[in-house]
């Protein structure tokens, strides 16, 4: 195995899923690099445009570059080489495949109001919904999620590379998870693994009720069919979640830098491409600004 798969293997901060995706990733770059016979920043570079060539989108060659990148910042901290994968320019994405459509109130309330039959299943995909609007928190901070870390409003999650932060919970997010709680362990993973979850993959379930946190595949699923029940035709995915959040602070004129620190975003152009204005029909913004319109 090469260098930097040696390094996404000793990886103590990445969660399973991700080492796996990441391990992918660089094992694909290093079987490339064989036949460049260089660690460069051209290499890398080859590489991207190799991947493209290939049919892959450029939202998943940036997945590539990503963990590429992380392996070459680690192997810099280790002393093992210079970090050549940082100045590599990422792929283009074509401008209409970022545009993203945040969730309405009205959508929201028509999701939650397919988890109103009061199951497990039910009580559970309510708390996920809610805290995922309420808070941003990316699906697999959600699914990290763990009761000892909820003191009061205060809940400390886990992020992207491993990084922890705070995040504090409305009186909303707090309600559906006491509701969850009271049906499920209490201890351990917030959104566990049902017996209808295993069903749906069409996997015998050993015991009603796992001990293990959902997967990043039934997130998925869960928010996906909660939106087609609720009669939305759109795509619903998770980040969507994530997505109306910051779009809904930022409509409600909560400063961005606040709306950073909930969100963990490290940067406002980084932000920006959240941004979604629903009011746009309704409300034009020309009408803020002064009539240039004289006579008749």
């Amino acid at each position: 195995m090469g260098q930097l798969a040696d390094i996404i293997l000793a990886s103590r901060v990445l969660e399973p899923e991700s080492r796996a995706a990441y391990l992918a990733c660089v094992k694909r770059f290093e079987a490339f690099r064989q036949h460049q016979h260089a660690w460069t920043t051209s290499a890398v570079e080859s590489w991207r445009d190799s991947l493209i060539r290939q049919g892959l989108k450029p939202q998943t060659v940036n997945k590539h570059l990503y963990a590429l990148r992380y392996a070459t910042k680690r192997r810099e901290a280790l002393g093992k080489g210079p970090d050549f994968a940082r100045a590599a320019e990422p792929a283009k994405a074509h401008r209409s495949v970022r545009v993203r459509q945040a969730l309405d109130a009205d959508e929201v309330a028509l999701m939650l109001g397919t988890t109103a039959g009061g199951s497990p299943t039910d009580l559970r995909d309510r708390a996920l919904i809610v805290v995922g609007v309420k808070t941003g928190l990316r699906a697999s901070a959600l699914r990290g999620m763990r009761w000892q870390d909820l003191s009061g409003k205060k809940l400390k999650v886990k992020e992207k590379g491993g990084h922890e932060r705070v995040v504090y919970l409305d009186d909303e997010c707090l309600i559906a998870l006491r509701a969850w709680k009271k049906v499920s362990r209490g201890d351990g993973p917030v959104f566990l693994r049902l017996r209808s979850d295993l069903e749906a993959e069409g996997r015998r379930p050993k015991y009603a009720r796992q001990v293990t946190p959902i997967s990043r595949q039934a997130v998925h699923r869960i928010i996906s069919e909660r939106a087609r029940a609720a009669g939305i035709a759109r795509p619903i995915h998770p980040h969507l979640l994530r997505h109306t959040c910051v779009t809904w602070l930022l409509e409600a004129g909560v400063p961005p830098q606040r709306v950073m620190v909930m969100t963990g975003h490290k940067s406002l152009s980084t932000l920006s491409g959240y941004v979604t204005d629903l009011q746009a029909e309704k409300d034009p913004i020309g009408g803020y600004l002064p009539s240039i319109l004289k006579g008749p």
